[in-house]
């Protein structure tokens, strides 16, 4: 039987033991984000997220080196960069979940091509075609506000 002295102790333990447990439930949901996946769950087509930074160019991932994170599945193309991604994975992933960012920019939301990128200010933009790509080499920086802007009404609520 617990004293009196005893009762917060044991309440508190108790409330945390709980708050832990709600944590761990609800983190997915909270930080999950609005990715550009396929049927299969597979993030930016299975694309290496991490070849466009080391490789500058579009690399096809491999399922053999897939890493589940927030929701999606993320393919590479060899160890190296999904032990890259592991240890920094926003370093790498696209912005506004690899949707299009030409398209955010003229208030739609579409899914990126793995195929037409960029990298503005070490941050990976995805397209959807070769022209939306052309058209984020004018006006970068009010491109980017008016996609951003776009993206917080867009993406899909948590």
């Amino acid at each position: 039987m617990l004293t009196s002295d005893q009762a917060p102790q044991g309440v508190v333990r108790q409330l945390k033991g709980w708050l832990l447990v709600m944590i761990v439930l609800f983190q997915a949901p909270l930080y999950a984000e609005d990715w550009n996946l396929d049927g299969r769950g597979v993030a930016i087509q299975g694309y290496d997220t991490v070849a466009y930074f080391e490789q500058q160019q579009a690399v096809q991932g491999n399922a053999q080196f897939a890493v589940d994170w927030q929701g999606a599945q993320w393919y590479f193309a060899n160890a190296q960069h999904r032990d890259q991604f592991v240890a920094n994975p926003t370093r790498y992933i696209p912005q506004f979940g690899g949707h299009c960012a030409n398209g955010l920019s003229d208030g739609h939301k579409v899914p990126g091509n793995g195929k037409h990128w960029r990298i503005i200010d070490d941050k990976l933009f995805l397209f959807y075609s070769a022209w939306g790509r052309l058209q984020w080499a004018v006006d970068v920086e009010n491109q980017l506000a008016l996609a951003t802007e776009n993206w917080a009404l867009l993406k899909n609520p948590n």
